[in-house]
C-alpha cells in the first residue's frame, strides 16, 4: 500500500521542428479557479500550461521544444487553491518522466 500521491510516469514525445501540444480534460468537472500547471525540465526550462474550466493544455513552439534533448527528465507540477480564504494550496507532481525524440 502506498500513502500519498504517486505521479503518473510517461514520456513527452518531441519531434524536431514540431510544436508540442498536450491537453487533458478533468472528467469530474472544472478545476479550481487559480489552478496552475507547468512542465519543469532538469535543465531549468519551464513550460507553463493553461487551465480553462475542466481542461489543462500546453502549446510549446518548436523553437522552444527543440531545445530539449532526448532523455532529459521532467516533472509536470500542478498547484491548486484549497481552502476558504484562497491562501492555501495543494502542490504535487502530476506526471514525471523524460523526453523521447
Amino acid at each position: 500500500m502506498s500513502l500519498g500521491w504517486i505521479p503518473k510516469v510517461d514520456y513527452i514525445f518531441l519531434s524536431t521542428g514540431q510544436d508540442w501540444i498536450w491537453r487533458r480534460t478533468n472528467t469530474k468537472g472544472a478545476l479550481n479557479v487559480g489552478t496552475e500547471v507547468s512542465v519543469v525540465w532538469d535543465n531549468g526550462t519551464t513550460w507553463d500550461g493553461v487551465v480553462l474550466g475542466d481542461t489543462v493544455s500546453f502549446k510549446v513552439e518548436s523553437t522552444d521544444a527543440d531545445l530539449i534533448p532526448n532523455g532529459m527528465r521532467y516533472v509536470m507540477k500542478i498547484k491548486y487553491p484549497d481552502g476558504d480564504n484562497g491562501d492555501e494550496f495543494v502542490n504535487f507532481n502530476w506526471y514525471e518522466g523524460s523526453a523521447r525524440r
